[in-house]
């Protein structure tokens, strides 16, 4: 991913990448969750549910690299597959 300026994304790239930045952290890697907002969330399954939420408020922006492409777990992967233009 390109880096960009916070004025450069919108509202729902941000909310989904702060998720999955936060799950891949804490699911994949076992390091601490970066972002204070999901740092209550203790399952999968509620990580999951909540890319589902966020499914729902639009789509990604998608350049020539898919987020989903770089996230090792399948199902998360799927979720936010489905919601890159």
């Amino acid at each position: 991913m390109k880096s960009a300026s916070v004025e450069e994304f919108g509202k729902i790239e941000l909310k989904v990448i702060k998720l999955v930045v936060s799950y891949c952290c804490y699911f994949i890697k076992g390091l601490p969750r970066p972002s204070a907002e999901y740092q209550a969330i203790k399952t999968q399954e509620n990580y999951y549910h909540m890319a589902r939420q966020l499914s729902t408020k639009g789509k990604l922006r998608v350049g020539s690299a898919k987020l989903s492409s770089v996230i090792k777990d399948s199902k998360m992967a799927e979720i936010i597959r489905s919601i890159e233009a």
